[in-house]
Formats: structure tokens, sequence, C-alpha cells
């Protein structure tokens, strides 16, 4: 059976007792010097110490990104891009998976978030809204605040958006069922029974390299990693697909989060992560 921390606890005992005291002036940069609009790169959680409540901020290929989870905004992980203005970051919403779909459906429109540093509270405060279809954006004007996410981390969490789709149930199997699927329904399903459930992520072996590296997977449920599910080796392509498979112990009902973290490794040299899959199950 998966064992979850106690994420809320925790995290709040963490962030209790490794707060700073509010500093004023000069001493803000010294005891809060990730609060600043030039160093928000890494992880932040609600100030309420709730775990399901968290972002990182990302710096790649010379863009700045953030990874937002929080279940009241967006059932999904979010990624969104930054644009530095002179007070805050503006992040718009970079669409994908599921959520892509439902906005090219016109069902849903774009999240916007502002990122506000606040030396004085070692916090940074987080306002959250949609742009319409006509650009106009609605915006609360009540913020919430983040702080720092403990370091060391007392939890492991995933932050990462989805890159890729996980099938469930019989598409987990087979490939073929995977496809009919996807040409039925334009999703894989996202329904199976609790209990033992495996997952699968099926990819193009020419597409992820030599093969003559190696390949293993980390699997992760409800954003935290799975004890024993660690560098897991996957098997051989089957019907010129790579089933990226691991089985979960989860007894439990209800919405449930699987995620696959894909690796590569070659001559003997570092895990290089490939892609994350994954999906947000419903668990009967």
């Amino acid at each position: 059976m998966i064992r979850l921390a106690p994420l809320a606890a925790t995290l709040a005992w963490a962030l209790a007792c490794g707060a700073p005291e509010a500093p004023s002036g000069e001493g803000a940069a010294t005891k809060c010097p990730r609060v600043h609009l030039d160093k928000l790169a890494g992880d932040w959680v609600s100030a309420s110490g709730d775990a399901k409540v968290r972002f990182r901020v990302v710096e790649r290929d010379g863009k700045t990104l953030l990874w937002l989870t929080d279940p009241g905004y967006s059932n999904q992980k979010l990624e969104l891009l930054g644009r530095k203005r002179e007070k805050d970051w503006q992040f718009d919403e970079i669409p994908r998976g599921r959520r892509k779909r439902l906005l090219d459906a016109q069902a849903e429109v774009p999240k916007r978030v502002y990122v506000q540093p606040r030396p004085q509270r070692c916090a940074v405060e987080v306002y959250a809204g949609v742009v319409g279809a006509d650009g106009r954006e609605q915006v609360g004007s009540t913020p919430r605040e983040f702080l720092q996410f403990p370091e060391p981390a007392p939890v492991e969490l995933s932050f990462a958006p989805f890159d890729e789709v996980l099938y469930v149930g019989e598409a987990a199997a087979r490939w073929s069922v995977a496809e009919a699927e996807v040409a039925a329904l334009g999703e894989p399903r996202y329904e199976v029974p609790m209990g033992r459930v495996s997952v699968t992520a099926w990819s193009d072996p020419a597409a992820d390299g030599d093969p003559a590296c190696t390949y293993t997977l980390d699997a992760w449920f409800d954003d935290q990693r799975v004890t024993g599910g660690s560098e897991v080796a996957v098997g051989a392509a089957i019907d010129g697909r790579r089933p990226w498979t691991y089985t979960f112990e989860a007894p439990y009902t209800g919405n449930h989060r699987f995620e696959l973290h894909r690796y590569r490794s070659c001559g003997g040299g570092p895990r290089e992560l490939l892609a994350v899959a994954g999906t947000d199950a419903v668990l009967l």
C-alpha cells in the first residue's frame, strides 16, 4: 500500500519552525534573499502549510516559468510563462494536455497569475485570475501568501506539469487499446477500479534514444514519490512501443494523481529526465 506523509501537518510545523522573523530595510535582503523580483526561482508553498497549494519558479531556455498546483484554482497542474514588470511578475498559462483541449473548445478560459515579493514579510503575494475571450482579465483583489519551501525539504513533492498522458485499465496493457481510446474519445480514459492499478506511458523507442542506454522510471502518487518506486527498470518494446509501466497499490476511491517520470542513462552517465507522464484518475 502507498503510505503518504501527513503533508499539511509536516509543512505547517516546518514553516513555523523555519520562518525567519519579519525583517525590515536592508535586513530583508539578508534574511530573505529569494524574496526579490530577480531571485524567485525555487519552490514556494502556501503560508497555511497546505502542501496541495504550491508552485515552483523555473528558469529555462531564457524563460521564466511557473509550475502551479492549486486544486481550488485548477484541478490540473498548470504551466505559466512569466513577464517581469516594475514591481511584480505576470504569468500567463501555457495550455497543455486536457487543459488545452478545454481552451481550444472554449469550455475554459486561460489562467493568469501575478506574483509580488513582500520582503518585509519574507513572503510573496499571489493574485490569481483568468483572461476572458475579449482579452479582459478578472483577477481577485485579495492575494494569497506563499513562503519559501523549507530547506532541506521535510517532504519531497512533484511540481512539473505533465508532458505526456498515462493510460490506465486495458489501455495500460495494450497499445492497440490505448490508440483506440484516443481515437474514440480524444484522450485516454481516466476511470479505473481502485486496488492494484497499473498505469503505462507508451513511448516511441526511436524518440527515446540509443537502445544501448538504460531506461528507468520513478513512480509518484498524489504528488509524493512512492517508496520502492525509484529507478524501476523498463521493459523491451512491444509492437513498436516501449511500455513504461508501474503497478500501484491504491485501495482508495475518489480523485488521485498518478505520475511516471521517465529517465534515460547512457554510458554509465547520470540519469536524464525525458518526460513526466501523468493522469488525474478517478478510482472507483
